[in-house]
């Protein structure tokens, strides 16, 4: 899909309706990049985002939820508050703020399912995939 320009999130921004945060500049595994690699697209992707939204950006998620102690490290060295993986289901009190958890939503997902989405029966969820796993 076509990338959004930056008067498209500029007009977003307006809005009040939605908020950017960074996602790396090229979208790369993070894990198999040398540090240095690492350190470029978290540092120079929350300046971009900073640039865009006129303030400072404090969350990145991992592309691909692709993440490592190292890879963390390099988010809090970067400046971010916290950052999100691809484990889907509810943020709770004590949660790792460098491996939370998102909910994700796409145009195919049913309007009954996105409500329940955002419910706890998305941990629920959760802990059934994760069971059938490891069974």
């Amino acid at each position: 899909l076509p990338r959004l320009s930056p008067a498209d999130i500029q007009t977003l921004l307006e809005s009040g309706l939605v908020s950017f945060e960074s996602h790396t500049i090229s979208h790369p595994h993070l894990s198999r990049l040398p540090s240095t690699n690492v350190r470029y697209e978290l540092v120079e992707s929350k300046r971009m985002v900073e640039r865009l939204r006129g303030s400072t950006a404090l969350y990145v998620a991992y592309p691909y939820g692709d993440r490592s102690p190292d890879v963390e490290q390099g988010a809090r060295e970067a400046g971010y508050e916290a950052a999100f993986s691809i484990t889907e289901g509810m943020i709770h009190l004590g949660d790792d703020l460098f491996h939370l958890k998102r909910i994700q939503v796409d145009a195919s997902i049913h309007p009954l399912l996105f409500k329940l989405r955002l419910t706890s029966a998305v941990d629920w969820n959760r802990r059934m995939v994760d069971w059938l796993r490891h069974s």
